[in-house]
């Protein structure tokens, strides 16, 4: 993958210890945050998490399937398939 530092173009990053070091650190912690984000509130979306605060509009719940039973009528079922 290429790399940009100083103006100039590599084809790798250059490996030296404290940089790559530092970036392992990073990568672990925020590993660690988001999984944990994600254990306490499974329902928080990306918007969320920065942004203006606000979480997105919820959709409204619909029934899906099942039998009518007097409770009104399900989605139309999709048409048959046939071929001829």
């Amino acid at each position: 993958m290429p790399y940009v530092s100083g103006g100039r173009v590599h084809d790798s990053r250059p490996i030296d210890g404290l940089g790559s070091v530092k970036d392992l650190f990073w990568g672990v912690l925020n590993f660690c945050y988001l999984f944990f984000l994600s254990l306490v509130s499974p329902s928080s979306s990306p918007s969320r998490i920065g942004g203006n605060g606000q979480s997105a509009p919820k959709a409204p719940k619909r029934r899906m399937g099942g039998f009518g039973g007097g409770r009104g009528s399900g989605p139309t079922p999709p048409p048959m398939g046939g071929g001829g």
